[in-house]
């Protein structure tokens, strides 16, 4: 089974450390929030097996990218992927509570 490499665009880096500031500012706990977010980051690195088993986003423009969505917690992982470099490229870390039509995928 071929293994896929895993890259961060810079709006899901961005998407993270928004995250994790968000959660600073509310618990007020670092450690928790640095806990969220190494368990998002965990659950995005098991895409590099079969990152194909979730499903492509039905609505634009995530659906003309060949975009994948992901639940994980009580957030959406967007990605693509590029069978031929064997690379997931994380493109958006978003909670669910957003509306994905206004996003820049």
């Amino acid at each position: 089974m071929d293994e896929y490499k895993i890259r961060y665009t810079t709006n899901a880096i961005e998407d993270l450390m928004e995250i994790r500031h968000y959660l600073l500012f509310e618990l007020q706990d670092s450690i928790i929030a640095e806990k969220f977010i190494n368990s998002i980051c965990e659950e995005i690195r098991k895409l590099s097996q079969l990152p194909r088993r979730f499903q492509i986003v039905e609505s634009s423009p995530w659906k003309e990218r060949n975009t994948h969505r992901m639940i994980v917690e009580n957030h959406l992982v967007f990605y693509q992927i590029d069978d031929e470099n064997k690379v997931v490229y994380i493109s958006r870390v978003l909670s669910c509570r957003q509306n994905i039509n206004n996003i820049k995928s």
